[in-house]
């Protein structure tokens, strides 16, 4: 550290329950939306990056994405005549072009697969440490031909299947990125490169206070060869107290969350209602919520600090650390 939708879900309980979302999420033809007041999204240009700025939404509030009550697809055992596999710990999901369905089940150390109807066709990968065997499923990503990418998060590696279920190699990416820091996939670009987003030490020079300190990515070719530092983005908010001072990310407080798909890294960071995407050579695209924030007044802030020296909070601080440890985590 620095200073500085899918249409269906799927849920762990024993089986994978797909349901249906109705209504739509973005206002686009292919969710048969009919948007009378575009006029409240801007496009321009800055400098080569394309801002889309939104004064309002785009479509009527119940409009909005909604679940279904009855799921339209289950997946694993529930009983049932024909055997299906339970899952214990799902770690991710992911649908093929041609309508199957993949689902890493991180308790097993297996992918099962699964048709479009949800009849349960095989199994791949296992638990161990050889080519296609896994230490921790992480993430599951489809690739250009309906390859799966299994991210083998325990060895810091990558299991690649063909569509048909066979084996193909092995990508070994570093867990440590290039800047000491451990390695979390942010997702896979097209053509197969990926992105890793460093998760740093925090910097011994942090002044006091609240800080919002500053993360890095790095992306990796298909082959797990290091191509670079990608970006450098704000990542978290932390305080900073003590002697030595100690650092300590802040409870609520804005959170970095990033995604790599298509051309680039996708980055948001709460401070603000905007959304960045960045590319080979850097940002080129911006979507951006017109918005005034709230202001924080001393009585919000009074009961936010009451709040958090209850005892339920501190309960298993011992007494004579309470004081500080209220301090360290109540608002400004």
């Amino acid at each position: 550290m620095r200073q500085s939708s899918q249409e269906w879900k799927w849920f762990s309980s024993g089986a994978v329950v797909i349901a249906l979302v109705s209504g739509c999420g973005t206002p686009s033809e292919d969710h048969g939306l009919e948007v009378d007041n575009l006029e409240a999204v801007v496009t321009r240009d800055s400098a080569g990056i394309q801002i889309l700025e939104s004064s309002r939404p785009a479509w009527p509030q119940d409009a909005g994405w909604q679940v279904e009550i009855e799921p339209f697809l289950q997946l694993g055992s529930r009983g049932g005549d024909e055997w299906q596999p339970a899952f214990g710990r799902i770690a991710d999901a992911v649908r093929f072009e041609d309508g199957r369905i993949a689902v890493g089940d991180q308790q097993a150390m297996l992918v099962h697969v699964f048709d479009s109807t949800g009849r349960f066709l095989e199994t791949w990968g296992g638990r161990g440490q050889g080519p296609g065997e896994f230490q921790r499923i992480d993430r599951l990503a489809v690739l250009r031909g309906d390859s799966l990418v299994v991210r083998n998060e325990g060895l810091g590696r990558h299991e690649v299947y063909g569509p048909d279920g066979v084996f193909a190699r092995t990508v070994h990416s570093s867990s440590r990125s290039g800047s000491g820091g451990m390695g979390e996939v942010s997702g896979w670009l097209q053509g197969g490169s990926f992105i890793v987003a460093s998760i740093l030490a925090p910097d011994p020079d942090l002044r006091p206070g609240r800080q919002v300190v500053e993360g890095e990515w790095y992306r990796f070719g298909p082959t797990g060869e290091a191509l670079g530092l990608h970006a450098v983005l704000p990542q978290q908010v932390v305080e900073v107290a003590g002697s030595p001072p100690r650092s300590r990310p802040v409870a609520l407080a804005p959170q970095a969350q990033s995604y790599a798909a298509g051309p680039g890294l996708w980055h948001g960071f709460p401070n603000s209602f905007e959304v960045h995407r960045i590319g080979p050579d850097g940002p080129d695209r911006i979507f951006r919520r017109a918005w005034t924030p709230l202001p924080v007044t001393t009585a919000l802030k009074e009961a936010y600090r009451s709040w958090y020296a209850t005892p339920t909070l501190s309960a298993e601080v011992s007494e004579s650390a309470r004081a500080a440890y209220v301090q360290l985590r109540r608002s400004d």
